[in-house]
């Protein structure tokens, strides 16, 4: 029975014995297929990506007890990059490198992990008694605990012998895990942190001196814009920048683990709410681009709720929503200057290239984040030189609006100059004419006074003449008020006639898509009027300005409205040509001016619109519906909106009636027939809001009327007339009108 139980022993170790070799051997084979990084004298810096073996552990179960098992050892990988990047992750990952000290010396050494926003890192290392021993950095522990003040991660390594000795580091993070693993010697690693701090330092200088610039522009300008811009810089700079690169936490909230953990994500929510209401001021989206206007306010709601929500989220959510936030946000700014430049801000333009180069930068950073692009070269600081760049160019944008402001003000200045010369040169001429005249007063003086004694004697006797002639001019007085009273009742009523005359708004619309109309005249009466009538499947459409204004350019626009009506409905005249040439033929019949060289007259734009046997208002169905306009003008151009462009095409010069008569031939007015479609606009105009004036005797201008014409076409037609009523009031200010105002628009 011993002799079994040896037996049975000796089997059991000889198992045991072949087991330990097998491991043994498996495990020399794991090892032999890691390089230790080798240090010899002249070494000051290694990069040790490629030199290190990594695993995963999704379940964060490992410890530095059983990771050198052989189930646990043979499942790390080898690195083919000097750069790790993991996205954002909830896994814990293992590191483990070798280093083998050739030195005689056996100097201290450095390694650096260059990704400041990690939350826990841990140090695993043998002391001499072979026992593990860790140490512990990242975000989660006060920044004073580190071996080393510095932004980076620095961890001291020092051999004490000759062999090879193995690491291992233990990285869990709520945000995105990369870093690039490199060993400095200590003279080495002074060089490389003072390249970096001044390269930094060059950032954060050029960050400050925008945000002070700007900042003074605000206190002078009180300008709301540069101070939401000064905040973005503010809060991008520090929050958010300042806390990838690890500054912030070094030397701002070096104790608070908390804040500095949340500061990033809070951050980037804040300063992109400040810089959407930068663009709502900068850019006037509500009146160059609404509909961007809208998104931005709806964004900014978003943005808010996010900021709150990340007091209470996990931060690793947060952070995830903030970096895709940052896209979503380059985009819509990027699609609000757009908009605006299209619409005719040119600060736009500046704006639009900042934030392209912000949107570049951030989406590399994100696509960095989330392992899409490589952790390397210049892609590590993409959204740093993405976002510094953008400052540039927006105060470039800012500072292109001071210049703006700047020329006004030396051009209202010099206006104001040169009427002080003006002023002082007339005070001068007066003195010089009131000392002259003085002198001649005084002789005058001395020769009156001699005849105010003789006619005071006159004056007693023209006293009583004078009651009696006051009791007459005061029954007159009464008279002429009451005949004043009729006279103005009169016109009143003339001028309900004369609207009662016009095409009816309801009428119109029946037969067009959509029409306004501006009609200001300049007295009670006008001279100015607007004609329409539909023939068959013909539109007729005019808009006549006769001369004079009141009561004489009333009765012309009488004889012009009874004119065409004769000529197109009762005669069926409908060329525009023919039409005006019949007009002037009339005109000159009806005021006998070829016999009285009466000067009176009109200009007319006419325009005759064919359609089938539906009217225009009834194609709505039929989006790219085309229609044949016709149109001829006495000395008045017509306004076409269509392709996103307005296009004016000019009228004859020769006028209806008047001084021209030995000049008028068959052929003085032609037609000009252009092909329409539904949704473009037409516009029939007199010259009176064109020559409108301001306080400056500036008149409005036909290139002002066509800018804002371009800018409202695509709006309703009611909004267009508030438009362009608003700006035509903003630029007369207190200036009397000078002629009546007539200006129609039809929608096709």
């Amino acid at each position: 029975m011993n002799n079994n139980i040896i037996k049975n022993s000796h089997k059991t170790y000889n198992i045991s014995l072949l087991l330990l070799v097998f491991f043994l051997l498996n495990f020399s084979t794991i090892s032999a297929q890691q390089k230790a990084a080798v240090i010899d004298e002249n070494t000051e810096e290694i990069s040790l990506g490629r030199l290190f073996v990594y695993q995963e552990d999704k379940k964060s179960e490992l410890t530095i007890d059983n990771i050198e098992k052989p189930v646990n050892a043979s499942s790390f990988l080898p690195s083919d990059k000097k750069d790790f990047n993991f996205g954002f992750t909830p896994s814990a990952y293992w590191f483990k490198f070798q280093i083998k000290d050739n030195t005689t010396l056996h100097k201290q050494y450095f390694l650096e992990l260059d990704y400041p926003p990690m939350d826990k890192i841990e140090f695993f290392s043998k002391d001499e008694a072979g026992i593990w021993k860790s140490r512990s950095f990242g975000d989660f522990r006060p920044f004073g605990e580190r071996p080393v003040l510095y932004k980076n991660y620095l961890i001291p390594i020092q051999h004490k012998n000759s062999e090879v000795q193995t690491y291992y580091i233990r990285i869990t993070t709520g945000g995105s895990l990369q870093f690039t693993p490199t060993l400095y010697s200590s003279e080495k690693l002074s060089a490389h942190i003072a390249l970096s701090e001044i390269l930094i330092g060059i950032w954060y200088g050029g960050f400050l001196v925008m945000f002070l610039y700007n900042l003074f522009i605000y206190f002078t300008l009180k300008d709301i814009s540069y101070l939401y811009y000064c905040i973005f810089i503010a809060i991008y700079s520090i929050g958010v920048q300042a806390s990838i690169q690890g500054h912030a936490f070094q030397y701002l909230w070096s104790n608070s683990i908390w804040w500095a953990s949340e500061v990033m994500v809070i951050a980037i929510f804040v300063s992109m709410v400040f810089s959407m209401l930068f663009t709502l001021n900068f850019l006037y989206t509500k009146k160059f681009a609404p509909f961007a206007h809208k998104l931005i306010w709806g964004y900014i709601a978003l943005c808010s709720i996010g900021t709150i929500a990340c007091f209470f989220i996990p931060y690793s959510v947060a952070i995830s929503f903030g970096t895709m936030g940052l896209l979503v946000l380059s985009m819509l700014l990027l699609y609000a200057g757009i908009s605006t430049y299209r619409a005719g801000n040119r600060a736009a333009l500046f704006f639009t290239v900042a934030w392209s180069c912000f949107f570049v930068g951030v989406i590399i950073q994100v696509f960095v984040a989330r392992n899409i692009l490589p952790n390397e070269g210049l892609m590590k600081v993409s959204s740093a030189i993405g976002s510094f760049i953008e400052v540039i160019f927006l105060s470039i944008a800012l500072a292109d609006k001071i210049r703006i402001f700047r020329v006004e003000k030396e051009k209202a200045q010099a206006e104001v100059v040169a009427s002080v010369k003006e002023n002082e040169r007339i005070i001068l001429e007066q003195n010089q004419n009131l000392e002259s005249k003085v002198q001649e007063r005084t002789q005058e003086l001395q020769q009156k006074q001699e005849e105010i004694m003789s006619q005071n004697e006159e004056l007693q006797q023209n006293q009583e003449e004078i009651l009696a002639q006051r009791e007459f001019i005061e029954t007159k007085n009464k008279e002429l008020m009451e005949v004043n009273d009729q006279v103005g009742q009169s016109i009143q009523y003339a001028s309900t006639i004369q609207r009662a005359l016009l095409p009816s708004s309801v009428e119109i619309l029946k037969h067009a898509t959509d029409y306004f109309n501006i009609y200001l005249p300049k007295n009670v009466v006008s001279g100015d009027f607007y004609w329409y009538a539909k023939v068959d499947n013909q539109l007729f459409f005019a808009a006549v300005d006769c001369t004079g204004h009141g009561v004489p350019g009333a009765f012309m626009r009488m004889i012009g409205n009874t004119l065409l009506n004769e000529i197109v409905k009762e005669a069926r005249v409908f060329s525009p040509e023919r039409i005006l040439t019949l007009l002037h033929e009339g005109v000159v019949k009806d005021l006998r001016q070829t016999e009285t060289g009466n000067t009176d007259g009109m200009d007319v734009c006419l325009v005759r619109i064919d359609v089938d046997s539906n009217d225009i208002a009834d194609t709505e169905n039929q989006q790219n519906k085309t229609f044949q306009l016709t149109f001829a003008g006495a000395k008045r151009p017509l306004y076409i909106y269509q392709n996103n462009q307005i296009t004016e095409i000019r009228g004859d010069r020769m006028h209806v009636g008047g001084t021209q008569l030995s000049h008028q031939t068959e052929s003085s007015y032609h037609n000009q027939v252009i092909t329409v479609q539904k949704g473009d606009c037409i516009y029939l105009s007199s010259d009176g809001l064109v020559d409108s004036p301001n306080p400056k005797r500036e008149k409005f201008s036909n290139d002002r009327l066509k800018t804002l014409l371009l800018t409202y076409a695509k709006e309703p037609m009611h909004l267009q007339k508030k438009f362009l009523l608003d700006e035509l009031f903003s630029f007369q200010k207190s200036t009397p009108q000078r002629d009546d105002v007539l200006l129609m628009g039809i929608r096709i």
